[in-house]
């Protein structure tokens, strides 16, 4: 019902105080995660009549998960093309509209070939892969790729992979803040800590969007890093959208959040995030020391393949509804399929 209140509210004025159009924007976020049928007419509402891309974007996303069928898909793309002439150059309203026009789900059924991506030269710096699935509540895994072009292996002689998670608590759209983790490149820019109760002690990799960090970064050179055949697959194009939208602060860390509210989901035993990526990691009760740790082996095998600095890679390999297991991940390396 306060959720309700808030969107119920009239469209906020461009001159609307910061705080005002944030508890607005959290309100929407808060609907999108908890409420995927009851808010209809509220998003309904903000869709026709509010002008602020971000919040269009979401009053968007929630429309078409809610009604998915290609009538409405077409009926938002016109509505949305027709209201908003500069909607090609706002990275949200883009990352919608390629949505509505090209659903995601039919599009990574298309993915081009895995070993183009793999065997790309990513400027001869060690790249970390996150192989992740279309539906972001199956757990994802991820390998490293030695500045020397070899992927790093584990005692066992197979490819060295970790569990790596990249839902959100909300599952927005990876170009909307506390969205899921984007698909596409991440600069690995360095290894710190933070005191961040959430994150842990471990240490983590700072990642940073095409523009974060760095504004030389141009569309260009983002399509120079990926092999020709990628290109103009759009979610891999999902990072740079992200990037010029102001996205920031996207870490790959471990987790020391509780798992137990989380137990009778298809996650159980992992913890989403604010749109980070998260390694498993376990805690003693007793003694509050961690007892495991899959980020502090990625961060190490990281620093063995030359890192940082490096580049990361999400990419969505398919739509299967089950983890991807180390045994895929070798297949994955093996074939590039």
């Amino acid at each position: 019902a306060a959720v309700r209140r808030r969107l119920a509210l009239p469209p906020l004025p461009p001159e609307a105080p910061a705080r005002t159009a944030e508890t607005q924007r959290l309100a929407m976020e808060t609907g999108y995660g908890l409420f995927p049928v009851e808010l209809e007419p509220e998003m309904r509402r903000i869709w026709l009549t509010d002008q602020d891309p971000k919040r269009l974007a979401m009053a968007g996303a929630w429309l078409v998960r809610f009604d998915s069928s290609p009538a409405h898909r077409r009926e938002l793309l016109e509505s949305l093309t027709q209201r908003f002439s500069g909607w090609q150059t706002e990275p949200r309203l883009l990352a919608l509209a390629t949505e509505l026009r090209e659903p995601r789900a039919r599009v990574i059924a298309q993915r081009p070939v895995l070993q183009d991506l793999l065997q790309a030269p990513f400027e001869g710096r060690p790249v970390i892969f996150s192989f992740q699935r279309l539906d972001r509540r199956y757990l994802g895994r991820a390998v490293v790729r030695h500045a020397n072009g070899s992927f790093l292996l584990g005692p066992d002689g197979r490819p060295f992979s970790v569990t790596q998670f990249a839902l959100s608590a909300s599952g927005l759209p990876g170009t909307l803040t506390n969205g899921n983790t984007p698909s596409g490149i991440f600069e690995i820019t360095k290894i710190s800590t933070t005191k961040n109760t959430a994150i842990g002690p471990t240490e983590t990799l700072i990642l940073g969007l095409p523009l974060e960090y760095d504004s030389s970064w141009t569309e260009a050179r983002y399509d120079a890093l990926l092999p020709r055949s990628w290109r103009t697959w759009w979610p891999i194009r999902e990072a740079w959208w992200a990037g010029q939208a102001g996205r920031n602060e996207i870490l790959a860390h471990g987790t020391a959040i509780d798992p137990a509210p989380w137990q009778d989901t298809l996650f159980a035993g992992q913890t989403p995030s604010h749109g980070c990526l998260t390694c498993d990691e376990t805690w003693d009760p007793v003694t509050g020391k961690r007892d495991t740790s899959e980020q502090a082996r990625l961060v190490d095998a990281l620093r063995r393949g030359g890192g940082p600095p490096g580049y990361l890679i999400v990419v969505e390999i398919d739509d299967q509804a089950v983890p991807v297991s180390p045994e895929e991940v070798s297949g994955l390396l093996k074939n590039g399929r």
